[in-house]
C-alpha cells in the first residue's frame, strides 16, 4: 500500500499522462473536412487585367498551394469572373465560367459597352485572386488593386487598321532570363517554352474576330540574337507576312505586315481624323 501522500502523487500523475495523451490521440478526420482544409490552403493570385479594349477585357491569374517542404506549386481550379457595371447598385454577376480545372487561368470577357467603367472580381474553387505582391499590379489606381477596369473610348473618325502590340518573344531561351543578372530564373519542363508561347498566341491572332491588320513587336525577339533564334522568329510568326524591319536583339522594333507573331498586350485602333495624312490611335 501506498501512503496516502504519495498515491494522491501518483493519481494525479497518471491523469496528467492521459489528458495528454488524449489530446495527442488524432481524431477521425472526414471526407468534407479534407476538402475543406486544402480549399483554404489555395491561394490565388497574380490577378491581372493583360488586354482591355473598347468591348472586351483579359484577366488572368494562377492558383498554387505550397507542400510540406513549404514550395508553392500549381494547384488546378476552376475559372470564374463576375463583371458588373461599377456605377451599378447590384453585386457583379459571373458573366465567365470555366468548369476545366487549370492553375494558370485565362478569362476574356466580352460584349462590354465602351467607355465604361466596370467592376469585376476573380474566383477560383470560391477563392478570390488577389494581385501579386509586386509594384506594378499592387499600386494604387491600378484595375488590380481598385477591382475597376474601364473600356477604351474609340477615337473619331473612319476606322483605317486596327495594330497589335508585343514585345520580348525572348526566342530560344532556355529559362526565364536571369534575376537580378546574378543568376538564371525559373527552368520550364522544357527548353522550347518560348516558342509554345509564341506558337499559342499566333493562333489567338488569326481567329477572325480578332481583325488585327498589323502587328508590332519591339525588341527582344531573341535569347542571345544567333542568326539560328532570328531565323526560328521568322519562320515561326512569319509566313506570309511582310517585314518592315529585321532585329534580333533588344530595343529594336520590328513590324509585320500581317498578324503572325504574338500579343496578350494592347490592341489598337486607327482612325483618320480629317486629313488623309493625319491619324489618332486609341490603344489599350
Amino acid at each position: 500500500m501506498l501512503e496516502p501522500r504519495l498515491r494522491t502523487m501518483w493519481l494525479a500523475n497518471a491523469a496528467s499522462a492521459g489528458a495528454a495523451v488524449a489530446v495527442r490521440t488524432p481524431r477521425p478526420v472526414f471526407a468534407a473536412e479534407a476538402r475543406r482544409e486544402r480549399r483554404e490552403a489555395i491561394v490565388a493570385s497574380d490577378l491581372e487585367v493583360v488586354t482591355v479594349t473598347d468591348h472586351s477585357a483579359v484577366i488572368t491569374w494562377t492558383t498554387r498551394a505550397r507542400n510540406r517542404a513549404g514550395r508553392a506549386r500549381p494547384v488546378p481550379t476552376d475559372t470564374e469572373v463576375r463583371v458588373g457595371p461599377a456605377d451599378g447598385r447590384g453585386a457583379p454577376r459571373t458573366l465567365h465560367f470555366e468548369g476545366k480545372r487549370t492553375a494558370y487561368h485565362y478569362a476574356e470577357i466580352r460584349n462590354l459597352e465602351p467607355g465604361r467603367a466596370y467592376r469585376f472580381e476573380a474566383y477560383s474553387d470560391g477563392r478570390r485572386a488577389m494581385p501579386a505582391r509586386t509594384r506594378v499590379t499592387r499600386r494604387s489606381g491600378t484595375p488590380e488593386s481598385t477591382g475597376v477596369f474601364t473600356t477604351l473610348t474609340p477615337p473619331p473618325g473612319r476606322l483605317i487598321r486596327t495594330l497589335a502590340l508585343t514585345n520580348d518573344l525572348h526566342y530560344g531561351e532556355p529559362a526565364s532570363g536571369l534575376f537580378a543578372g546574378l543568376f538564371e530564373g525559373l527552368r520550364h519542363q522544357t527548353d522550347e517554352y518560348p516558342e509554345f508561347m509564341l506558337q499559342a498566341v499566333l493562333e489567338d491572332l488569326r481567329l477572325p474576330d480578332r481583325g488585327v491588320d498589323q502587328l508590332i513587336v519591339a525588341g527582344d525577339m531573341t535569347d542571345s540574337g544567333t542568326a539560328e533564334q532570328a531565323r526560328g522568329v521568322r519562320g515561326a510568326s512569319t509566313a506570309g507576312a511582310r517585314w518592315a524591319g529585321t532585329t534580333s536583339c533588344a530595343g529594336e522594333t520590328t513590324t509585320f505586315g500581317r498578324p503572325k507573331s504574338p500579343t496578350t498586350g494592347a490592341r489598337c485602333s486607327i482612325r483618320a481624323t480629317g486629313s488623309s495624312n493625319t491619324s489618332s490611335a486609341g490603344c489599350g
